[in-house]
C-alpha cells in the first residue's frame, strides 16, 4: 500500500503542479507575493514654502466659512416639558392646557409634544405668587 503525499487538503496529489517544491512552502510564498503587490507605496510631493502657506490660509478660510454656516447656535433656550411645568407650577395637566388654550403661558410645539421656556414658567409663577 502506498503513503500519502505530503500535501493539504487544498492542494490535489499533483505531483508535477509542485515539481520537487514543498507545495506548503510554495502555498505560503504565494500569500506572501500577494501581500507585496497589495502593498501601497506613499508618495510625497515637495512644494514651495509660499505655495503652503497660500495652501494653510485656504483651509483655515475654509473652516472657518464651514464653522460660521454649520455650527450650532451659541445658546439654545432651556425647555421644559408638560410633566415638569405641571411640577413647577404645582397645577395639573388640565390646567396647563387652559393656559396654553388662553395664551396664560406660552409654548413651542415640536411635532405633538409641547414644550415652554424656562425664563416663561418663571415669569408666571413670580406673577402668580408676588412673595418670591
Amino acid at each position: 500500500m502506498r503513503g500519502l503525499p505530503a500535501v493539504s487538503l487544498f492542494f490535489p496529489a499533483y505531483p508535477d503542479l509542485f515539481g520537487n517544491r514543498n507545495p506548503l512552502l510554495t502555498f505560503a510564498s504565494e500569500i506572501n507575493n500577494h501581500a507585496n503587490k497589495t502593498t501601497t507605496k506613499m508618495r510625497f510631493t515637495a512644494i514651495d514654502t509660499s505655495a503652503w502657506e497660500e495652501l494653510k490660509k485656504s483651509i483655515v478660510e475654509l473652516t472657518d466659512c464651514f464653522n460660521e454656516h454649520f455650527a450650532p447656535p451659541a445658546e439654545l433656550p432651556d425647555l421644559l416639558h408638560n410633566g415638569d411645568v405641571c411640577r413647577i407650577l404645582n397645577i395639573s395637566k388640565r390646567t396647563l392646557q387652559h393656559y396654553r388654550d388662553t395664551s396664560v403661558l406660552p409654548f413651542i410645539q415640536i411635532g405633538h409634544k409641547c414644550y415652554y421656556k424656562r425664563e416663561d414658567v418663571e415669569a408666571l409663577l413670580a406673577k402668580s405668587d408676588p412673595q418670591k
